[in-house]
């Protein structure tokens, strides 16, 4: 215990026999009869309390029970009432409830008037007199339960009613009143609560008794209100009091009374005051006792009081020999003695201080063994004293084999004398250092590291030196990734102005190529070379676009295609990136192998395979990578190996290469992003892992086999599915002429805008033509009502294609418009189309244009 005070030994010591003296004799005597009296008459009083709970509690119960009976029947009886001719089931249900709960003297069944319909009673009972102005009745009818005081019935005896209404369709048609026997009620609920020595009374509102109890004098149904305790419950209030009074018997008793609440009874028990009394007395007489034996005590309470004195030395000893072991959990409690409790609170501070400190420096322990970067400590001289895990783990070296060495252990030789001279000239004036450099690892590979050096002092001094080495390999692969990135998107943005420019000229060629068919007619010869030069210029445009597919982040579009009729168009632009002294061989199935995918993904997966293929065989004598499109069964152990797959064929890609292979080692990295084998400049690392990702989104799977020095195979499986759901994108078109309707033109490339201006004329139609968006703009306010369509280019100096169709638009919503484009419509068109609009890439196939000009004109027409 501790004291503000603090006291000399002496003092405590005579203090301590004055009061083992006195204080018994006192102090105890008339304490411990106060505190006898007052936990006896409490204990007492908390029990009937407790019992009163309980009682209340099951009371409550027991009512809800009963209701919960009659609401149950009153379901059912409403719904035989309603559908009529039911007289024996509803009479049926009624008796059920008399038969179910004994303690029910009567059941009946009341109609809207206050009339019993049906009724069921326990041998001499009767209903009770119920009138439409009855609360037993009146109450209910307003879709409400009642419950009533009990009392005297009309059948003589000491019953409550419970009324419940019958509803149907949400109103009210009936009432269900039982009258329950009180004496059997107050019989179940004792029954369910265990003996109590007191006697308990169970009174009404009005004061009466409605228990009948063999021990009493009273008879069920006295008024009991001349008593305070039944005059307190009938004003509202519990009685608590633990005061002496004339019980109902006459004896002097301690009472308890408690008002339950929803029923508005009350429950009284009463505690003859001599169950106390008498434990009082058996105290005082023990105390007396207790007294002469505290003075035959005295003696070896003085033995007590030296091992007290002794107890905060031994507790001080115990508490040194753990803190000597580290533990620094426990303190020396305080004494009640001066001189030994300032010894216990200065050896505490010291304790606490010790811990405090330790507890930092194991803090910045565990830190440096944590941290993600390598550390070194090393003394004046440069002698390494410690390195960190991070350390051991990015190098190789234990600390075990590089503590006591020098940081020339692991040079690398990249730095030249100069460099280090510095760095030491740098460090030993204080001022620290950073920078870059290449360390060596124990495997002799070597990497590039940030390090900063800074000294540590002691005063003045300088004693050591703290280095914190980063590995700068992965920052320096990202920043070599976002170089190569940067290239990709600048070779997109070049290809697609290539390709624009590109375009245009093919469209003036196969413009041209058009006419001269058209006049030279009747010269096969001549006809039969046009088309084989169209079929390569529409080739070369082909290939432009799938550069432009290629070269853009395009969103995923996934249509059914025949997968050998794409690998066959692919390989055209793939193959370009094969050198000649590389063998490429192509097998393909015959049959269509349609599968569910999107064009611009697969033309990336087999550019990536192709590439990494290509690489792999640099070095080989006689290189030679196969590409191989087959239809193979889905076996009961490819399922296996791959369990999310549920198709039972698939078509598969397999690029083979005769190259280097792969390592056990490398190849559970190679999907990995960033992950790559190749030199720097040579490879992103993000080839295999773009091929990961899009064989998921297809929902197929890739196999790899490998072996070095052998070569290696990719297996891409891809779901097969019905042929006959890939659409002919070679259909032949007939031309389809005009009929002198009127056409606007407009491009900004005057050749091309000449040419397609011929064109148009050969095919039967007049062209007013423009050489901008604002020409054209005016050109259509001038003929607004007799320009039948509008073919224009979309991209265009001042006003393009886009902003000339909204203007157009406003002038003539109806009006139909062709956009044509050198460009990737990916990235040229908007957001939101352009109603009754059409889009065309350069070079225009003319009689895929006829077809288009015929259908939006006659479509135009119908709409006129």
């Amino acid at each position: 215990m501790f004291f503000t005070k603090k006291i000399p030994l002496r003092a405590a010591w005579y203090g301590l026999i004055i009061l083992a003296s006195l204080l018994p004799a006192l102090v105890l005597s008339p304490w411990l009869s106060q505190q006898a009296h007052g936990l006896l008459l409490d204990r007492a009083m908390l029990n009937e309390e407790l019992f009163h709970k309980e009682i209340e509690t099951h009371l409550s119960l027991e009512t809800e029970r009963l209701v919960s009976v009659l609401l149950n029947k009153s379901d059912p009886i409403s719904y035989f009432m309603e559908t009529g001719n039911q007289r024996g089931v509803i009479q049926a249900l009624i008796d059920k409830v008399n038969q179910r709960e004994a303690m029910i003297n009567t059941t009946a069944l009341y109609d809207q008037h206050a009339n019993i319909v049906f009724s069921s009673q326990q041998g001499e009972h009767t209903p009770p007199i119920i009138n439409e102005a009855s609360p037993a009745f009146s109450i209910p009818m307003f879709d409400r339960t009642f419950i009533g005081s009990p009392g005297l019935l009309s059948d003589k005896h000491f019953e409550f009613i419970i009324a419940v209404p019958i509803r149907a369709d949400g109103n009210v048609i009936g009432v269900l009143i039982s009258s329950v026997n009180i004496d059997e009620f107050w019989q179940n609920i004792r029954s369910k609560v265990p003996e109590h020595d007191s006697k308990s009374y169970l009174v009404d509102g009005r004061g009466s008794l409605l228990t009948h109890l063999s021990e009493t004098k009273h008879q069920q149904g006295d008024l009991l209100s001349d008593k305070k305790i039944v005059r307190s419950l009938l004003a509202g209030s519990d009685w608590h009091k633990p005061d002496v009074y004339e019980g109902f018997e006459g004896q002097d008793v301690f009472g308890i009374g408690t008002l339950i609440r929803g029923l508005h009874w009350g429950l009284i028990s009463e505690i003859p005051s001599s169950t106390i009394i008498s434990p009082i007395i058996s105290s005082l007489t023990a105390l007396t006792i207790i007294v002469v034996l505290l003075h035959v005590m005295f003696g070896l309470v003085s033995l007590m009081f030296t091992k007290r004195l002794l107890n905060p030395v031994s507790d001080l000893a115990r508490v040194v020999k753990l803190a000597i072991h580290g533990d620094y959990r426990h303190e020396v409690s305080p004494s009640s003695y001066r001189e030994i409790n300032d010894l216990s609170t200065s050896f505490n501070t010291m304790i606490r201080e010790i811990e405090s400190r330790e507890a930092s420096l194991r803090k910045l322990s565990l830190a440096i063994e944590h941290a993600g970067e390598s550390i070194i400590i090393t003394n004046r001289s440069g002698i390494i004293e410690y390195v960190n895990p991070s350390f051991s783990r990015t190098t190789g070296f234990s600390s075990e084999e590089i503590i006591g060495k020098s940081p020339r252990f692991f040079n690398s030789g990249m730095q030249s004398k100069t460099f280090h001279k510095q760095l030491w000239s740098s460090i030993l004036s204080g001022n620290g250092w950073e920078g870059k450099l290449t360390d060596r690892k124990k495997d002799g590979t070597l990497y590039p590291v940030l390090m900063n050096v800074a000294a540590i002092h002691a005063g003045d001094e300088i004693t050591h030196f703290v280095a914190i080495q980063q590995d700068m390999s992965k920052q320096n692969q990202l920043e070599e990734q976002l170089r190569q990135s940067q290239k990709m998107e600048s070779l997109g943005t070049l290809v697609g102005g290539i390709a624009h420019d590109f375009n245009n000229i093919l469209a003036g060629m196969t413009g041209n190529m058009y006419l001269i068919k058209k006049q030279a007619a009747g010269n096969d010869l001549i006809i039969d070379r046009m088309k084989k030069l169209e079929l390569l210029a529409f080739s070369a445009a082909n290939m432009i676009s799938q550069l432009l597919a290629f070269s853009r982040q395009a969103p995923v579009q996934m249509n059914t295609i025949s997968l050998t009729s794409f690998i066959r168009e692919s390989l055209a632009l793939s193959s370009a990136s094969i050198s000649e002294d590389i063998e490429l061989t192509i097998v393909q199935a015959e049959e269509p192998l349609a599968v569910l995918g999107d064009p611009t993904q697969l033309q990336q997966i087999l550019m990536n395979l192709l590439i990494n293929a290509r690489d792999a065989v640099e070095h080989a004598e006689d290189p030679k990578i196969s590409v191989t499109v087959q239809s193979v069964p889905a076996s009961r152990k490819f399922l296996k190996r791959h369990n999310e797959l549920t198709s039972n064929s698939y078509a598969r890609i397999t690029v083979r290469d005769n190259g280097m292979g792969i390592s056990d080692e490398n190849m559970k990295n190679i999907f990995e992003p960033f992950f790559t084998t190749k030199n720097v400049g040579k490879g992103s690392g993000l080839g295999l892992s773009m091929v990961f990702g899009a064989m998921q989104t297809h929902g197929g799977v890739i196999e790899v086999e490998s072996k070095p020095g052998i070569g290696t195979a990719f297996h891409l499986y891809f779901p097969a599915r019905d042929a006959a759901e890939v659409s002919d994108t070679h259909q032949h078109v007939e031309e389809t002429d005009g009929h002198g309707e009127l056409i606007l033109l407009v491009d900004d490339e005057a050749q091309l805008l000449e040419t397609n201006k011929e064109v148009l004329k050969t095919l039967g139609y007049t062209v007013l033509e423009a050489s901008d968006g604002r020409e054209g703009i005016d050109i259509f306010k001038l003929h607004s009502t007799e320009i039948q369509l509008v073919l224009t280019d979309i991209v265009m100096p001042g006003i393009g294609g886009i902003a000339l169709a909204e203007e157009i638009r406003r002038i003539n919503a109806n009006v139909p418009i062709i956009f044509t484009t050198g460009y990737d419509k990916e990235q040229v068109l908007p957001k939101q189309s352009i109603e009754n609009a059409l889009v065309l890439s350069k070079p225009l196939d003319v009689q895929e244009l006829s077809k288009h000009l015929s259908k939006l004109l006659s479509t135009d027409d119908r709409q006129k």
